[in-house]
């Protein structure tokens, strides 16, 4: 499986359909987008943003602090994995979308309960239906705190609860963005972190899975 991996695309069309045309001949399998896709847009920036990545590739997401979820129609919707899981081939995909509270009141935001119970609901109704799978993967706008895929300056900004459910379950790879200053790639215990930073920039991040997970940082 080869997944393109991006976020934090806050609605810049050109630089995204740069990082398409980058990876066209890539061989990609799957994209995931680990929120922001508009910058405080609805509906119809957020599909402008998924048809362009769905058109090349299938694709999952999950929205992020900026984006305004309430008026998103089912075409979008049923690609949108925030609060539920899907299963690609031998990949069981999580999705947290938004984040925990910032100082800035953005449209998506919970308290860290709040994104505990959502983690923790996902993954027990994944475990209840029997779902047969390989490897999982969590598609968290936020990254798990204290690592070095979270910081913002001298702060740590990501969610306590988002390192809680990797620190209990384990999955296999965290995909986040959110903290545009922190890309980078880290581990807690034997999952591997990685903020694949703002695609706005012309960022992303090409994740190989087979036996092992190998991710590459790259841009336009």
């Amino acid at each position: 499986m080869r997944i393109l991996a991006i976020a934090d695309i806050h609605g810049n069309i050109a630089t995204l359909s740069k990082i398409v045309n980058k990876v066209r001949n890539n061989n990609i399998d799957l994209i995931l987008v680990a929120g922001d896709l508009t910058n405080f847009g609805h509906y119809n920036e957020a599909k402008s943003v998924i048809s362009i990545l769905s058109e090349f590739k299938k694709t999952y997401f999950v929205p992020g602090n900026c984006d305004i979820i309430s008026d998103y129609k089912q075409d979008i919707n049923e690609l949108n994995l925030h609060g539920r899981y899907v299963i690609v081939e031998k990949f069981a995909i999580i999705g947290l979308g938004g984040s925990s509270y910032t100082p800035f009141n953005t449209p998506l935001e919970f308290s860290e309960e709040e994104i505990e119970k959502i983690l923790t609901s996902s993954y027990e109704k994944l475990r209840k239906n029997n779902e047969k799978y390989e490897k999982l993967i969590l598609l968290s706008h936020t990254p798990p705190k204290n690592t070095k895929v979270d910081k913002a300056g001298n702060t740590h900004a990501g969610s306590l609860s988002v390192r809680k459910f990797v620190e209990i379950y384990s999955p296999d790879l965290v995909i986040s963005g959110h903290i545009h200053e922190s890309r980078n790639i880290d581990k807690i215990n034997r999952t591997l972190l990685v903020n694949v930073g703002p695609a706005t920039r012309g960022y992303f991040a090409i994740i190989d899975i087979n036996n092992d997970i190998l991710i590459k940082l790259e841009n336009v």
